[in-house]
């Protein structure tokens, strides 16, 4: 998905930033964790609310519940964000988390859910440009970290990098 984003030069910019965002997710999934509580917690959780949950309801809202313990997006965020919020680069590229957090979300919300409630806090053009470009050097810093790199050594990095 990230290099797909980044050798694709005829790409909309909505699909660089579905492909990155799933990038992220999926980074998050594989690498950090997959669920908001341990399995066993919550397999108990489902089951007493299955188990108080009338008959004809039940099999509705089982199927509803398959996902319920995984991290939402927003969450994914954050933690990614939290990895990685040393480096002094991401402190400069990315200075509040929660504007970013929020423009993330809502962003993705509204080109993959049509949520007309998000239409005014979803970016595009420029802006979404822009948080494209973060979007990127996220990834990038992610996988640096994983293949062995020090903090300080993507700091140098991407010191002379511009976005």
């Amino acid at each position: 998905m990230y290099f797909g984003t980044i050798y694709s030069g005829d790409m909309y910019l909505e699909f660089q930033f579905l492909s990155l965002i799933m990038a992220l997710e999926v980074y998050h999934r594989i690498i950090i964790r997959n669920e908001d509580i341990p399995s066993k917690e919550h397999e108990e959780r489902v089951e007493q609310i299955l188990t108080n949950t009338p008959d004809k309801y039940r099999n509705w809202l089982k199927e509803k519940l398959t996902y319920s313990n995984e991290p939402s997006l927003r969450k994914r965020i954050k933690e990614i964000y939290d990895r990685v919020k040393n480096l002094g680069y991401i402190t400069a590229l990315i200075p509040k988390k929660k504007d970013f957090v929020d423009k993330v979300v809502n962003t993705r919300n509204y080109f993959v859910h049509y949520d007309q409630s998000l239409k005014e806090r979803a970016l595009k053009g420029t802006e979404l440009y822009w948080l494209i470009q973060k979007l990127k050097a996220l990834v990038e810093i992610c996988l640096l970290k994983e293949i062995g790199f020090l903090d300080t050594e993507i700091d140098n990095i991407f010191q002379n990098k511009k976005i």
